[in-house]
């Protein structure tokens, strides 16, 4: 059974620009290859500039990216 440390198993991706902020992903691995979590980050300079939801049935906790 193959084994790998945590640090090899992390794959960041870039930091890329995203309307006024910056975005990166994040992807792990266990030991044996298959994939145990993805992440998006998002940080507050983009979060501010996401732009609100319109009045409706949708629900208000939606981010329309």
């Amino acid at each position: 059974m193959p084994t790998a440390k945590l640090k090899d198993r992390v794959y960041n991706g870039p930091a890329v620009s995203f309307k006024k902020g910056k975005v990166a992903t994040l992807y792990e691995a266990n030991a044996m290859g298959h994939p145990v979590r993805l992440a998006i980050s998002i940080d507050n300079a983009a979060l501010n500039s996401l732009d609100m939801p319109a009045p409706g049935p949708r629900s208000p906790r939606c981010l329309f990216l």
